[in-house]
């Protein structure tokens, strides 16, 4: 469990390779911008709304299935590679994404970034699609 309570005025946290399996307390830091969990436990992208400074989120090789709770938030890179995602979904109320990577999933078919018109970096690679609608 990520139980961590930064510093008011950190900006930066990287966390990763290390035995996170749920996402807490981040919220509290209002200024935080970049935050890094790659190789944790993690399973579900949850209590980060709050951080409306956030832009960079990182959380490849973990456990994550769906992507949720990240809805109107300011994030410019997500990175979800090397998870369990079968689906590209959650990232419609994104205004501001500009980077996605999604390799080295399950994802089968493209659908779900029809509508992410600020989008210019798409990595898909290493996954189960066969053919580009």
């Amino acid at each position: 469990m990520l139980d961590f309570l930064p510093p008011a005025s950190l900006e930066w946290v990287d966390l990763s390779n290390n035995q996170i399996s749920k996402i807490q307390n981040v919220d509290q830091n209002m200024y935080l911008r970049h935050l890094y969990l790659d190789k944790n436990n993690v399973s579900k992208i949850e209590n980060l709304d709050k951080n409306a400074h956030l832009r960079v989120l990182s959380l490849n090789s973990n456990y994550i299935t769906k992507i949720e709770n990240i809805d109107n938030m300011h994030l410019e890179e997500l990175y979800i590679s090397d998870n369990r995602l079968t689906k590209i979904t959650g990232l419609s109320k994104l205004p501001e994404l500009r980077t996605l990577d999604l390799s080295r999933n399950e994802i089968v078919f493209l659908r779900g970034l029809e509508h992410i018109d600020s989008l210019r970096f798409l990595n898909l690679s290493l996954n189960k699609v066969s053919k580009i609608l």
